[in-house]
């Protein structure tokens, strides 16, 4: 029921003295007789306040005062009785109503206030009545819509149909999910949009935002808004009831499958996780046991273990690269040296023969009693899932102290460091390692020492590196450790040391192919200065400078003199 069909009664012969802007449009939720100080205390807003002014005789500032706790308390409007106390309605009364916008009508003597409270009261009990009956077939039609492929976006169609209204589903931060009526570009959804955060929000979950019709309610799941649904009405077609349930039991609704699919995805996180931890702990030589288990665990997660794939190690903010430990001398360890194997000497494992795993720690690692931070870490691979799904691939991700790893099934139309790159920055990804391509899953541990050592090359200007694009010495001394080999190689460029132009001449000597004329113009000097400084480097290293072995020998030491 509305203002206006209160006034609409002729039998009553109610006289409107002032008019609010939209108040004829405004709900009414009951009406009460009230002649006691501070009405607000007895009426809730949206009800009418009918008085004759018994308390108000010869006091203008109490008249004045009534209109004003009646406004700021959202009543409709003031009935004043005449005839009674008040020949007519006051002036100080008028005046205060005028000033504030407030509507006031005037209540004839011959009409007792009983009967208007008697006229709303019906209304309002056949309009409760109606509102229950539209409200249940509301609440089936939604409720069915579960049952839908896609049920939030079939839950926002259903209530667009059954509110006649435009409907639309956004993100926490006012992204358009998905939007009905006539806007379907979204144009409308977003200015919906604008409306809401240009208003206060008072009483979350659900809100009337404006006068216009705009109703809206917040999706929580887990006690943080994941989204919200707004709905446009046009105003006077529904009874807001009606409106405010249908939008209270969509939002419960979306909130279900929010939390549903949450517990889903957490379990199959924890599954794909670890998953991958076992396969990086595998054995080369497999039980077939092993392998039939690790295929038909892949398969129930969408990822085959039987197509050829890629590892990916991914280096986090904050988390600085791991120092160079001694290569481990146990030959069954899958990893080339002990930092991949569990940051431990070789010589302190217990292991058993007869299991697939070289490291009884990486077997447990798998195990669903192993959980938290070291078996997971969702905050970091949440963001790294949502790239992968938008790139299509299959894979598997697990997080551990500081680093993700991922396997990702190879597929068409992307490199391994394509993907590196769109995963920059997602999640406080720094560097990204890319291992080489690898049979199968359960060759998986390969590819993570290729995709180790690659990482460890990354720099601030080179954060993607790929296995595939290291050079046999680069991945040489990334392998056996830098420190290990730097020891060597310094004593190649020993007899240059005092005499650092010779070193700066040689690296650029190398750089260019060994060229003279290339190396004088790199360095800005006469083609013989090169040629006299190349023949005393020859005469204090004592071999010749074209000699495949000197050539390996300093070029490996080059690099690592850079890396110093």
């Amino acid at each position: 029921m509305i203002f206006q069909d209160v006034l609409d009664h002729r039998e009553f012969g109610l006289r409107e003295l002032v008019r609010g802007p939209r108040s004829h449009g405004r709900a009414v939720l009951g009406a009460h007789v009230v002649e006691a100080a501070n009405p607000s205390r007895w009426v809730p807003p949206q009800w009418i306040v009918l008085t004759t002014g018994l308390r108000l005789w010869r006091d203008p500032a109490a008249q004045r005062e009534l209109v004003a706790e009646l406004a700021e308390g959202g009543v409709v409007a003031l009935g004043f009785g005449t005839g009674i106390v008040f020949d007519q309605v006051p002036k100080a009364l008028l005046e205060e109503a005028e000033r504030r916008a407030f509507p006031v009508f005037e209540v004839p003597e011959r009409i007792p206030f009983r009967e208007i409270v008697r006229m709303v009261d019906t209304a309002l009990l056949g309009q409760d009545l109606r509102t229950f009956r539209r409200t249940a077939a509301i609440t089936d039609g939604l409720v069915q819509a579960l049952g839908e492929p896609d049920p939030e976006t079939a839950l926002v169609a259903a209530l667009a149909g059954a509110l006649r209204a435009e409907v639309s589903l956004h993100t926490e931060v006012g992204a358009v999910l998905f939007t009905t009526g006539s806007y379907t570009t979204g144009s409308g959804a977003e200015a919906r949009w604008r409306r809401l955060r240009e208003l206060p929000l008072n009483a979350p979950p659900v809100e009337v935002i404006d006068a216009d019709g705009l109703f809206a309610t917040a999706v929580e799941v887990d006690g943080d808004i994941t989204g919200w649904v707004l709905v446009e009405v046009s105003r006077g077609s529904l009874a807001v009831p009606v409106i405010l349930r249908a939008l209270t039991v969509v939002g419960k609704l979306l909130e279900g499958l929010g939390t549903v699919r949450g517990r889903e995805l957490a379990r199959r996180r924890t599954a794909r996780a670890e998953l991958l931890h076992r396969a990086l702990a595998l054995r080369p030589e497999l039980p077939a046991g092993v392998v039939a288990e690790l295929r038909d665990h892949g398969r129930a997660l969408g990822v085959d273990p039987d197509v050829p794939g890629r590892v990916l190690a991914l280096r986090l903010a904050g988390v600085a690269p791991e120092p160079e430990a001694p290569r481990t001398s146990d030959p069954d360890s899958p990893y080339p040296d002990s930092r991949l194997a569990g940051r431990e000497s070789a010589a302190r494992r217990t292991q058993n023969p007869d299991s697939p795993y070289p490291d009884p720690r990486l077997a447990e690692r798998g195990s669903p009693t192993r959980r938290g931070r070291e078996a997971d870490s969702p905050v970091e691979v949440a963001g790294v899932e949502r790239v992968l799904a938008e790139w299509r691939v299959s894979y598997l991700v697990a997080g551990d102290s500081g680093r993700v790893v991922v396997w990702v099934v190879e597929g068409a139309g992307w490199t391994g460091e394509e993907l590196g790159e769109a995963l920059l920055g997602v999640a406080d990804v720094v560097a990204v390692g890319v291992g080489a391509r690898v049979t199968g899953l359960a060759r998986a541990r390969e590819g993570l020492a290729d995709a180790e050592l690659a990482l460890a090359s990354a720099t601030t200007a080179r954060p993607v590196v790929s296995a595939d694009r290291l050079g046999v010495a680069e991945w040489l001394v990334l392998a056996v450790g830098p420190e290990r080999v730097k020891e060597r190689a310094a004593t190649v460029l020993a007899p240059l040391r005092e005499q650092g132009f010779l070193v700066d001449t040689l690296r650029e000597y190398l750089r260019c192919a060994l060229s003279v004329p290339a190396t004088a113009r790199a360095l800005h000097v006469h083609e013989n200065s090169v040629r006299h400084r190349l023949a005393r480097v020859r005469a204090l290293l004592g071999r010749e400078l074209h000699a495949p072995d000197t050539l390996a020998d300093l070029h490996l030491a080059l690099l690592l003199e850079v890396s110093r």
